[in-house]
């Protein structure tokens, strides 16, 4: 039976410094929050290059880059969470279903984009894109 996001998935979410080419290889523990998701959509995607040879019958592949980015909403209930976080690196841990380590997922990259919908007839939530594979950013593996 499929679970419910809001309900079972958590995020735990780690700000780094700005991104500004340097090495980050650490995220604050003291800036680490737990966020329940409304929504949570990672891609992950490789760039490839055609290396095909003239005499080859088909199309010959190989990757050279990888891309990726996070596209997440959560629910507000005190102070935004990326507001005035823009171009900070970010690592969200996702919990999928509450288990713990074996059904985590975590990634690092920067924040790129923050909506904040604070809207009196609906649930007030925060929307955040996060672009994976950013230079200076260690630890990030597709």
């Amino acid at each position: 039976m499929p679970k419910f996001l809001a309900k079972d998935a958590t995020v735990t979410i780690g700000f780094g410094s700005y991104v500004d080419g340097t090495t980050i290889t650490t995220f604050a523990a003291a800036t680490s929050i737990v966020a329940t998701a409304k929504s949570f959509s990672l891609v992950r995607s490789a760039n490839t290059e055609n290396v095909s040879a003239i005499g080859d019958s088909f199309e010959q592949t190989m990757p050279v880059s990888f891309q990726g980015n996070v596209n997440a909403e959560f629910y507000v209930t005190g102070a935004p969470i990326f507001e005035g976080k823009i171009g900070y690196a970010v690592k969200f841990t996702l919990d999928v279903d509450g288990a713990g380590v074996s059904t985590s997922i975590s990634v690092v990259g920067v924040v790129t984009d923050q909506t904040l919908s604070l809207n009196p007839e609906s649930t007030q939530s925060e929307s955040v894109t996060v672009k994976l594979g950013v230079a200076g950013l260690a630890g990030w593996t597709i």
